[in-house]
């Protein structure tokens, strides 16, 4: 809600953490990699959400490749891919 006065209690008073529990490349596997995390979980707390997320590199051709699941504020799939 924005104000004259600024954002009010929406404001974005969040921190996070992410935590990767897997790194195959670091053994020289080629698996994607494993983490887990948590969104918004202090301040207000309106945008709580926590995810797991696997993400696959392909150094060769400099491109990641990531898919997860979303719990919470933001629910259900998300995937991206950089190059």
């Amino acid at each position: 809600i924005l104000s004259p006065h600024g954002f009010g209690v929406r404001s974005d008073k969040e921190a996070s953490l992410k935590l990767q529990i897997w790194n195959p490349m670091a053994y020289g596997i080629f698996l994607p990699d494993l983490a887990i995390g948590v969104i918004d979980f202090t301040g207000n707390n309106l945008f709580f959400s926590y995810y797991g997320v696997a993400t696959q590199s392909f150094l060769r051709w400099n491109l990641e490749a990531s898919f997860g699941w979303s719990f919470g504020r933001m629910r259900g799939p998300f995937g991206a891919v950089a190059w």
